[in-house]
């Protein structure tokens, strides 16, 4: 090409820039003004934003799931961050302000709240004065630039809903417990409430069990309060008499049928092996190992009668590696393991599946005094990549998993939910 062909070619692209910038800027302010502020009435999500500025959150990632009027089969997804203030909607009746595509006006939303990975119904309302002060944040996919590959799916969602893809109905049945029954051992703390919080809400009706009646009546009272499908009653698992009264608790209220067994009870005593007294041994031993072995035996027969079922162990990262004073502990959780094993294949014929979830350290009332050593809090975050202790509900989605519909292959596994700490090398 000519050197003034050229030249001139170049000038004439320069003199396109600035028209196809203004048009780009006057779209995404059409764009922008299309949006209109609403607010979102969703008392679960309320609540689960308080309880993780309780856990000390200064935030967290919320999703909103709308059906557009046009077409109730296409699904369109918002996802932001809200900043939290614990004093903001106590009552838990709305949530903050957010800016949305106009033609969401009207309709009805669902919502749901990083680590509260259940889908809450919301409704569409319109702004009030002085009812949220300060505003906390939220960042719409379609009033900010697309720069992250998540944010330019949304961006195109909005624009063009032509492909296949996105016009088919979202399958809820694969990811639901409705209908299905569950029994939960030590669920008033730690991670055994994040489980029966995690099942409930998922559609199941669960049942647990624990040693403190007051405990149990107080989380009973709060998940009546939450419309959740809880029931309870007191047993000490370490018993054997208790425990059959408990099954044949479980077999009356739910017809003779059970779906879910999570066998999560436990405990243990933080000693050297030669300060280990027998009855610390009997205790970790009745109480982790032989209650999981007994309720297993006492539930087959209910879980065989529904066609098959899940039952998950609750382990522990001591069943791989060793850790100071917790010998025995670590012994009931390594028998657990190859427990969930013997069982996976024992029990297959019957289309019941057997796994295990083997947390590290995570934040419950059984680690609360290592909690409190800053020294300890920082070794283990080193050792662990993604850097934190877990939260009960890091726990309660995988125990979800493994007994809803698509793991239906999965079978005689030990699943480590640690951050990645019994893999790292690098401490």
């Amino acid at each position: 090409m000519p050197i003034n062909l050229r030249s001139g070619w170049c000038s004439f692209l320069s003199s396109l820039l600035p028209i196809i910038s203004r048009a780009l800027t006057s779209q995404q302010m059409a764009d922008h003004r299309s949006s209109h502020e609403i607010g979102l009435a969703a008392p679960e999500i309320g609540r689960h934003l308080l309880e993780a500025t309780d856990r000390g959150k200064s935030s967290s990632s919320v999703d909103f799931l709308s059906r557009t009027s046009a077409n109730s089969n296409t699904p369109v997804v918002m996802h932001g961050n809200l900043q939290l203030n614990s004093d903001t909607h106590r009552n838990n009746q709305t949530l903050p302000f957010f800016h949305c595509p106009e033609k969401w006006s009207g309709q009805k939303l669902s919502a749901r709240v990083t680590h509260f990975n259940s889908w809450v119904p919301a409704s569409v309302t319109t702004p009030q004065a002085g009812l949220i002060s300060p505003a906390p944040t939220f960042v719409s996919a379609w009033a900010k630039p697309s720069t992250s590959t998540n944010d330019k799916k949304f961006h195109s969602e909005d624009r063009s809903m032509s492909s296949d893809q996105e016009h088919t109905p979202i399958d809820t049945t694969r990811w639901s417990l409705a209908g299905t029954t569950a029994l939960v051992t030590g669920g008033s703390k730690g991670i055994g409430y994040a489980i029966v919080e995690e099942l409930a809400r998922l559609g199941s009706a669960v049942h647990t069990r624990a040693r403190s009646e007051a405990d149990l009546k107080k989380c009973l009272q709060k998940w009546l309060g939450s419309k959740l499908k809880v029931t309870g009653s007191v047993c000490d698992v370490s018993s054997p008499s208790e425990r059959e009264k408990l099954m044949a608790t479980v077999k009356s209220q739910f017809d003779g049928k059970l779906n879910i067994l999570v066998n999560n009870a436990g405990t243990g005593v933080l000693k050297p092996t030669v300060e280990q007294t027998l009855e610390d041994f009997k205790l970790v031993i009745s109480t982790n190992l032989e209650s999981a072995f007994h309720l297993s035996q006492l539930a087959y027969p209910l879980l065989r009668a529904c066609g098959g079922g899940s039952i998950v162990f609750i382990t522990s990262i001591c069943g791989f590696i060793a850790l100071d004073d917790l010998s025995v502990y670590a012994s009931t959780k390594g028998a657990m393991n190859q427990l969930t094993r013997n069982l996976a294949c024992e029990w297959a014929k019957d289309n019941i599946r057997t796994n295990s979830v083997a947390p590290g350290y995570i934040r419950t009332p059984l680690i609360d005094p290592l909690v409190q050593d800053e020294e300890f809090v920082a070794r283990e975050n080193h050792r662990v990549p993604l850097g934190r202790l877990g939260e009960p509900e890091d726990v309660a989605g995988v125990v979800a998993f493994l007994c809803l519909p698509p793991s239906c292959y999965v079978n005689g596994q030990v699943i480590v939910v640690d951050g990645g700490r019994i893999v790292n090398g690098n401490h």
